[in-house]
């Protein structure tokens, strides 16, 4: 029997290959991160901080409404032309209001959300958190949503003062150009 030097150095080679990467393999499997994610849909639905967002736009609503009947009365009297001219600059200006109040609380929102998680990943070792739409496939033992919505329960949320609207008829408007 003819042992061939070249076969004999290529299967310990390949030997050596194959116990390296399965070595490294099972380095790996220790050291994987643990990855989680969120529904912050089902959050901002299923907590008390999802509530607190809706009750503070619905007050920011009710206070927009309250300044556009305001300005309604003081329509009244005037000429039709400078009328539905107020009328769309009110709108615009009330418009603009609401879009920003309602970017405003959402953010105010999210970053109490993220805090939450920011506390949880690092209480539980976790290296990564994703939100559920960033994830294609994945196993619901790492959906920590339920987990984000418990620890919100007692959270406060504090968005500040509500926006002040200040209807001026017109003639201070002239003043104060």
């Amino acid at each position: 029997m003819s042992i061939n030097i070249t076969s004999v150095c290529k299967l310990g080679f390949l030997s050596g290959l194959l116990l390296t990467t399965l070595t490294a393999c099972d380095q790996q499997t220790s050291s994987n991160p643990h990855i989680a994610y969120v529904d912050l849909n089902q959050v901002i639905k299923k907590s008390p901080v999802g509530d607190q967002q809706e009750a503070r736009l619905k007050m920011i609503k009710d206070t927009l409404l309250k300044a556009s009947s305001q300005a309604n009365d003081l329509y009244k009297d005037m000429p039709e032309a400078q009328k539905t001219k107020s009328m769309v600059a009110d709108a615009a200006v009330l418009n603009k209001e609401w879009q920003r109040e309602v970017r405003k609380t959402r953010a105010t929102t999210m970053q109490a959300i993220v805090n939450s998680v920011e506390k949880y990943r690092k209480g539980h070792g976790i290296s990564l958190v994703l939100t559920r739409g960033a994830v294609l496939s994945g196993n619901a033992g790492e959906d920590i949503s339920n987990d984000i919505i418990t620890s919100l329960a007692d959270t406060h949320v504090n968005y500040g003062k509500l926006p002040e609207v200040q209807i001026k008829k017109q003639s201070e408007q002239e003043n104060n150009k």
